[in-house]
């Protein structure tokens, strides 16, 4: 079914505040938490990479100072028993030894370069080697017995330091990772807390009626306090407004209809007075615009008092059933005037909503006034009125056999003074929109549709039925 109320236009949304919270705290705790992991990985290689460097020239500063003070004929056995001490189940541990120009062994390593850096007493540099990157250590100490030079040459591969670095990365990153997930679901769940109170206030505005609501206060933060004071200020302000203009309007209607009564009581005593046809044809004109004039007025008055029944206001639990045949049993001389059937339909005995009996009467008789109007005179021509009910609660459905709308007007026939292509027929263009705020007023709808093949329009009021018998 088609909807009679306009949809309500709302502007573009921009980002969630949850979402632009998240990222303006989330985003740079991430990249703090991360640099900081990177420092400390940078720290954890400084330091493995001293104690290694360190122990590897430990090592050589050891063979030196043994090759420096051994007998001639001791060299070579010393150098035999260097390789049983620097043996290791990981990594691979190559040495020479060369005293002045003699190489002792038992490995060839090249020589520092010219960029080696200086390490204590020796040179430290990288060297790229069948067996993998290796680290090694130069170091140049005078013989003792005839003051040749010593120089000693370890070069070890890297695979244990990387493991060190590994495991302390484990230690050093886990702990800040597991951090990283505390401070964002700690993030999270504050930011959630914070933007509660605006999502409760925003589920409040969407069940509330359309009444001057004022939003709480007491559980907003402090920083949006003066917003909310600024807004509750506005409402305040435009219920003012709205006030003055419903009662402007039902004042007006109201000091409209009553001259217009005494008029229409004046035309009938004129009629009385001058029985020609000629004067007779005037008043009937007379008569019929002083009529729509006083339909405008009672309207406008029922269409004030429908704005006024947004404010919460007591309801009665009525029978729509009942309400809908007596209302339709006011309408059958009209009906009978127009030589159409006016039909009433039920599909259950009771059918009980919580209403304002006038209100819903007055929209109920738009309806059935609007069907008799515009269905057209002639025998075989019928209204229908029928109650029933369907998923969302009870349905008054008003349905005529007339020529029907077109499908660009029907979406606007609840458009205030809209009459569409039907500006010969008598009318004001608000009753429809006088039904639809109504609706608007009870938590229902107006819906508008084609009648059966596509002639005719069916007209039907959804109302909610209360869930607890009164």
């Amino acid at each position: 079914m088609t909807p009679a109320a306009e949809p309500a236009l709302d502007p573009p949304a921009g980002p969630a505040l949850r979402r632009v919270l998240m990222r303006r705290l989330i985003a740079p705790l991430i990249g703090l938490l991360l640099f900081s992991v990177a420092v400390s990985l940078w720290l954890a290689a400084r330091y493995v990479n001293a104690v290694y460097d360190r122990e590897l020239y430990d090592d050589a500063a050891s063979v030196a100072s043994v090759m420096a003070g051994a007998q001639e004929q001791d060299l070579g056995t010393q150098v035999e028993r260097f390789a049983e001490v620097t043996y290791d189940e990981v990594d691979s541990i190559v040495y020479s030894v060369r005293i002045g120009s003699v190489d002792y062994g038992p490995d060839t390593i090249a020589p520092a370069p010219a960029n080696a850096a200086h390490f204590r007493r020796g040179l430290i540099y990288d060297l790229d080697t069948p067996d993998g990157r290796m680290r090694a250590v130069e170091i140049g100490v005078p013989r003792m017995r005839d003051g040749g030079l010593v120089t000693v040459r370890i070069a070890r591969t890297t695979r244990r330091r990387l493991s060190t670095l590994e495991e302390l990365a484990a230690v050093f990153v886990v702990p800040q990772l597991a951090l990283l997930a505390i401070a964002v679901a700690v993030v999270t769940g504050g930011l959630a807390h914070v933007v509660r109170p605006l999502a409760l206030v925003e589920a409040q505005l969407q069940t509330q009626a359309l009444a001057p609501v004022r939003l709480p206060r007491e559980p907003m933060p402090r920083e949006v306090a003066a917003l909310v004071g600024a807004v509750n200020g506005l409402v305040s302000r435009l219920d003012e407004v709205l006030r003055r203009q419903r009662k402007f309007t039902a004042d007006a209607a109201h000091q409209l209809r009553t001259p217009m009564t005494a008029l229409r009581l004046q035309i009938e005593d004129a009629r009385q007075e001058f029985p020609d046809a000629a004067a007779q044809a005037v008043f009937a004109r007379l008569a019929a615009t002083v009529e729509r004039t006083i339909r405008v007025a009672e309207q406008l008055l029922a269409l004030a008092r429908a704005e006024q029944a947004h404010d919460p206001m007591p309801r009665e639990r009525i029978d729509l059933v009942a309400l809908a045949r007596e209302i339709g049993a006011e309408w059958v001389p009209a009906a009978m005037r127009a030589r159409l059937d006016l039909e009433f339909e039920a599909d259950l005995e009771v059918l009980s909503v919580d209403a304002d009996r006038h209100l819903l009467s007055e929209a109920l008789s738009n309806l059935i006034d609007n069907a008799i109007k515009y269905c057209g005179q002639g025998r075989g021509r019928r209204v229908l009125v029928r109650v029933g009910r369907d998923a969302d609660g009870a349905v008054v459905a008003v349905e005529d056999d007339g020529p029907g709308v077109p499908d660009s007007e029907l979406g606007r026939l609840a458009e205030r003074f809209y009459r569409g292509d039907r500006k010969d027929t008598p009318g004001t263009g608000l009753g429809l929109a006088l039904v639809s705020e109504v609706m608007q007023t009870h938590g229902g709808r107006l819906a508008l549709e084609h009648a059966g093949g596509r002639r005719g329009l069916r007209a039907s009021l959804h109302l909610p039925v209360p869930a607890q018998p009164a």
